[in-house]
């Protein structure tokens, strides 16, 4: 017989020592290795009042806190609203240098993340803030780089005013081809949306940019449509001016009446509007108007109406504009001490100012009303005055110039810093990327040494129970096979000669003693026995009882033949 044994396994230490690494591993992974953080409730609190807040400079310093707060945790989707909401705030307020910076860096991060509706209305921006500040060839740049991010998305209503400002740009630095070329892409763009707004607004820049071109009749009709457009949309904060540059147009192109006309009818609704500015710009080009008809007497009263209201609102250049035409209209009429008084009074603003373009006309004005007075000294002295002082305008546009041209250097400058700190940011994010990857990274080796430990630790639990089952069977099949071996050893002792009485069949042991045969197998077998005769006995026994045979067995009903 073979006998089959497990031995016991010995307990598994590294198991109860790998849980016990592994909890501490993970410990200091979630403790010692998370980089700092704030509590973003208090953030998402500030956002959220951020988002909601008018524009004031409460919400500035809260948008400066929150810029603050995003140093330690950067999320470039939330710096690019702060930043862009805080440069539309500041335009708002008229401080653009600091919204430029704010707009640059939006306009930055738009393009990291790829965020082409946030790219293209911080473009936008930038370029009004380029429009006001002269940086002409940044806005340019900037207004064009929205326009193509604006039509990649199919958001036409950033489309069309990216195109409007940089074709606003493009007419302020004297490219009148190539506004006209961004006003026809945004009008395009503005009729697709169906904005009507949009679609007059440039109607009326190319009316402008084509009055600048001397191309009048396709002005004239730019103007039309744009003033039929605002009627149909019912705007009427742009139609004063829209009608008063048709009125404008049709003066350059001599019809007077229909020039008059317009302006009487832009004066209409300025006076409804109750736009005093507006108001002073109506009385003077109908001033003009007059004096170009010959009507100097009408024309002479728009203009004292004009200068009243431009005193009044402290517009002093244009009180040098309106004086100087009121000094015409004096030479006119023959009235050379008024005209001179009112040249001298423009003279003296533009000279105050530093209006070197207003001090050539008025100059010019003097130069005429000296010589019709028949002071030609003075009269040459004047026009001396004219040419040095138009010498002087030359020199100072080429300083302009060179002055703009130092600003958009200084812009450029400012740009490549700003992308070489939105670089060291994306560094700065590529190691908090590391950081987090070498965290993750030992968080999920941590967690893999707890797992195989608690397998390793069940395992030997299982295998604990597996031990103790199968030492149990062991001891039960040794004492099973020892019992089979006494079984064994009393079959064999049944086996050889057997002492058996001839008379009785008793049988002898091996102590001499004589048992019966049935106690002796029963006994030493483990057999039981039962009585009867064979058939021969019984007979032996009835002969010596003198008994009868037994009686034959009856015959089976179906082996008797059949009797008729």
């Amino acid at each position: 017989m073979v006998e089959r044994t497990i031995p016991p396994n010995a307990p598994l230490r590294s198991g109860k020592l790998g849980v016990a690494a592994g909890l501490v591993f993970l410990f200091a992974c979630l403790t010692g290795m998370a980089p700092p953080s704030f509590a973003q409730g208090d953030l998402q609190e500030q956002v959220g009042r951020f988002r909601t807040q008018a524009a004031t400079q409460e919400r500035l310093d809260l948008g400066s806190s929150i810029l603050a707060r995003l140093v330690d945790e950067p999320d470039d989707v939330l710096e690019a609203e702060v930043r862009l909401a805080l440069g539309i705030d500041l335009v708002g307020f008229e401080r653009f240098a600091e919204a430029r910076e704010h707009l640059v860096f939006a306009l930055a991060l738009a393009r990291r993340i790829e965020d082409s509706t946030s790219l293209a209305h911080s473009a936008w921006e930038l370029g009004v803030v380029a429009f006001r500040l002269g940086e002409f060839a940044s806005g340019i740049e900037w207004a064009a780089e929205g326009a193509d991010a604006a039509e990649a998305i199919e958001r036409l209503d950033l489309l069309w005013r990216c195109t409007n400002i940089k074709g606003l740009i493009e007419e302020r630095s004297g490219d009148y081809p190539a506004a006209l070329d961004s006003f026809a892409r945004g009008l395009e763009a503005a009729e697709k949306a169906g904005d009507l707004g949009g679609t007059a607004t440039l109607h009326g820049n190319i009316g402008i940019a084509l009055m600048n071109l001397g191309d009048l009749e396709r002005a004239r009709d730019s103007f039309l449509r744009a003033r039929e457009l605002q009627v149909t949309s019912g705007s009427p904060s742009g139609l004063p001016s829209t009608v008063a540059n048709l009125g404008d147009v049709s003066f350059l192109l001599e019809d007077l009446d229909a020039a008059y006309e317009f302006h009487v009818e832009a004066l209409r609704l300025r006076e409804e509007l109750g736009s005093e500015v507006e108001l002073a710009l109506s009385y003077h080009s109908l001033g003009a108007i007059h004096y170009q008809r010959g009507e100097y007497r009408p024309a002479l009263g728009r203009f004292e109406q004009a200068l009243g209201l431009r005193q009044r609102l402290g517009l002093i250049p244009e009180q040098a504009a309106t004086l100087a035409a009121m000094a015409r209209v004096y030479a006119a009429l023959d009235e050379d001490d008024e005209a001179a008084q009112a040249v001298q009074k423009s003279l003296e603003i533009t000279d105050d100012l530093d209006m070197l373009g207003r001090q050539l006309g008025i100059l010019q004005s003097l130069a005429v009303v000296l010589e019709k007075q028949g002071n030609h000294a003075e009269a040459l002295e004047a026009y001396q005055d004219f040419w040095a002082l138009e010498r002087e305008q030359r020199s100072r546009e080429t300083r302009e110039q060179y002055a703009r041209f130092e600003a958009e250097l200084d812009s450029r400058e400012k740009e490549r810093r700003i992308a070489a700190l939105t670089l060291e940011g994306e560094l700065r994010d590529l190691a908090l990327d590391k950081h987090r990857l070498t965290r993750n990274f030992l968080l999920v080796g941590s967690l893999l040494l707890v797992v195989v430990a608690l397998a390793g630790w069940s395992a030997w639990a299982v295998l604990r129970r597996t031990n103790r089952a199968l030492t149990l069977a062991n001891v039960a099949v040794r004492q099973h096979s020892e019992d089979l071996e006494a079984a064994s050893e009393r079959i064999t002792r049944l086996e050889g000669l057997l002492p058996i009485c001839a008379q009785c069949k008793s049988i002898r042991d091996e102590a001499g003693a004589w048992h019966a045969i049935e106690g002796y197998f029963a006994d030493r077998a483990q057999v039981s026995f039962t009585h009867g005769l064979c058939p021969s006995c019984v007979d032996d026994y009835r002969s010596e009882a003198r008994l009868a045979p037994p009686l034959p067995k009856a015959e089976e009903p179906g082996s008797r033949e059949s009797r008729t």
